[in-house]
């Protein structure tokens, strides 16, 4: 009996002990452990649920209008001309432009007649030098080919002969004039000797006007004779064909190089025939194509009178300057045409570049003063890079139209939370 008491007693002892043990270490653990995070989280949770029940279901119409009012404080810009001179951005005045309809077409690119060059032999002979070749930019005057003719020798040669009889004619016709002052010769003798003075300067100009056909000039008394003259380019371009080779026999009728300047080339339009009452010329087009960097602006030159019987077509033409040599011949092009609608009249108009998007809204910067405000406006159609304005603006306002988007991404960086 006393031996089963002490055992039980000793077992409490023991449990109580284990108790305090696990006790202590709890209190240990919990002085320990950092208590930041539960605190955190219940705080964050607590905000969450304050927050959701502080939220209302739906804003009302005149809370919205209080935050619209109060962010269209807030969208501006101060200090509108230092903004211009760091981020570069242009005006445009807002005024009424008249509403197009664009015809769009197709059109192919041309050499100018007076922009190509077809150079041939001037008399039969032997190519025996080149100066240049295919591809090679030219300027007006350069020597192309050398080209021995015995036709040009033998012109050459009778100018000579022709130049040496009247100077022989001439002298002898002042001989029988002072004579004639001596009364040493009769007047048949002097009229003679003025006559065959004549028939030498004759025959000289003929010979003469041979070798200026043929693009030469007349040698000189004491010019080493031969029949050799050079083919020259008659204007500036670029040496495009070459047909012939050194060796070769040629002919005048054959055509040995060709010249092209680009520098303008002719733009052929293909207009339908039941827009013709519509087609004005000086009505602005637009041209663009493949492998051009830009495209081009220009205005209809010329409406033809004839259709094309196939296609029933009129032809439109036009000149490009073609400085970069981006216009080939035989290119074809996209042409959108531009013809003002004169049954509507005007409306207010800016560039498509000036019309910002924000949400499902849209807005333009105004000018005013030295702020630039952000206006809503209300958008028409939007035809050849112009946007019709219905409601937000008026005629005279200035309004950014180019460097509009890096406007708005300041302005949106300076509302963002944080700024």
């Amino acid at each position: 009996m006393s031996m089963n008491t002490t055992h039980s007693r000793l077992l409490i002892i023991a449990s109580s002990g284990l108790l305090v043990l696990l006790a202590g270490a709890l209190m240990w653990w919990s002085w320990d452990a950092p208590s930041t995070p539960r605190t955190s989280m219940t705080t964050q949770r607590t905000k969450a649920i304050t927050q959701d029940t502080k939220r209302p279901a739906v804003r009302t119409p005149q809370k919205q209008r209080k935050r619209g009012s109060a962010a269209h404080k807030q969208s501006m810009l101060a200090h509108a001309d230092e903004l211009q001179k760091e981020l570069k951005f242009a005006y445009y005045r807002v005024k009424n432009r008249p509403k197009q309809k664009t015809i769009r077409t197709t059109g192919t690119v041309h050499l100018k007649h007076d922009q190509q060059q077809k150079i041939g032999a001037r008399a039969p002979g032997r190519v025996i030098r080149m100066y240049a070749h295919e591809g090679d930019r030219v300027r007006r005057g350069k020597r192309l080919l050398l080209i021995d003719s015995p036709e040009v020798g033998k012109a050459r040669a009778q100018y000579l002969r022709a130049l040496a009889l009247w100077r022989l004619s001439k002298q002898e016709h002042a001989r029988q004039k002072r004579l004639k002052r001596l009364g040493l010769t009769s007047g048949k003798k002097l009229a003679l000797a003025a006559y065959q003075q004549q028939q030498a300067r004759i025959e000289r100009d003929s010979a003469a006007a041979r070798l200026k056909v043929w693009g030469l000039r007349p040698p000189k008394h004491n010019a080493q004779l031969n029949g050799r003259y050079y083919l020259r380019a008659l204007k500036n371009g670029v040496l495009t064909e070459i047909n012939a080779s050194i060796g070769q026999w040629v002919q005048p009728s054959e055509t040995l190089l060709h010249i092209q300047n680009r520098s303008k080339v002719l733009v052929k339009l293909y207009l339908p025939l039941a827009l013709a009452q519509q087609l004005q010329k000086g009505a602005a087009l637009s041209l663009s194509g493949q492998g051009l960097s830009h495209t081009y602006s220009a205005t209809l030159q010329h409406i033809g009178e004839s259709v094309q019987k196939e296609t029933q077509q009129l032809e439109g033409r036009l000149i490009l300057d073609n400085t970069k040599g981006e216009l080939r011949p035989g290119q074809r092009l996209h042409v959108a045409l531009s013809q003002h609608n004169n049954h509507q009249a005007p409306s207010l108009q800016v560039p498509e570049s000036a019309v910002q998007h924000v949400g499902l809204a849209t807005y333009v910067f105004v000018k005013e003063a030295q702020q630039l405000v952000m206006r809503r406006v209300v958008t028409g159609a939007s035809t050849e890079g112009w946007t019709e304005i219905l409601h937000g603006l008026q005629a005279g306002q200035k309004v950014v139209a180019k460097g509009a988007f890096l406007i708005k991404s300041v302005l949106m960086q300076q509302q963002a939370p944080g700024n």
